[in-house]
């Protein structure tokens, strides 16, 4: 009383994989270097990611072009099979369905169905899940995208023998390919189905946090 007084707010953040995830280029390295040649050991500190954390997301790309490839509707399925395998072939084929041309700098998400697990099956969602494999994503990275992404917690494909994630070594670490996880597609997709139309504008602001 009669005085200054404060009150303060701390948070915490964690959740892995809780939510839609965007991956900091430096999340990843090939053979100990980060996209772009820097050291990966060398590049962590204390408080974080002393190169390549997330603050470094160009905020020219805030607002991009977005293209959705939706597989499972191209495949007639309302989601694909525990473990199933997207290829290079299965996305040419979908976005030639979809009348859609993938231009080198789109963000470009992928619909498996498995979107709708979160809330409704977690084991189905957290357990074998189906994703694009290694040729899948030498095909998005022949394209010059800037970021992929799709609707279950690891991008890639999780098949019952497992996985050392290639796709995440091929965009981030080998080519700066942004990737998002957990992205919930089902509204987007039924509307641009509906529209006939597969590309939109998409606004991504990471929360820029420091490393």
């Amino acid at each position: 009383p009669g005085g200054i007084a404060f009150a303060a707010d701390m948070k915490f953040f964690s959740g892995q994989h809780g939510a839609p995830t965007i991956d900091a280029l430096g999340h990843i390295s090939d053979n100990g270097k980060l996209f772009g040649g820097a050291d990966a050991a060398a590049s962590e500190g204390a408080s974080g990611l002393t190169t390549l954390g997330i603050e470094n997301y160009p905020t020219d790309r805030f607002v991009n072009r977005g293209v959705l490839l939706d597989v499972a509707r191209h495949k007639n399925v309302d989601a694909l099979a525990p473990g199933q395998e997207i290829t290079a072939e299965d996305l040419e084929a979908t976005a030639k369905a979809e009348g859609i041309d993938i231009q080198p700098g789109d963000s470009v998400l992928i619909r498996t169905g498995y979107g709708k697990f979160f809330d409704t099956d977690k084991s189905m969602f957290s357990g074998f899940r189906p994703g694009p494999g290694e040729g899948a994503t030498r095909w998005l990275a022949s394209k010059k995208v800037f970021l992929a992404g799709d609707d279950q917690m690891s991008f890639e494909v999780v098949p019952e023998k497992g996985t050392v994630f290639p796709c995440h070594r091929i965009l981030i670490a080998d080519n700066g390919i942004y990737i998002v996880e957990n992205l919930n597609l089902e509204e987007l997709a039924r509307t641009l189905a509906e529209q006939k139309v597969y590309e939109f504008v998409l606004i991504a602001n990471p929360p820029r946090i420091r490393g």
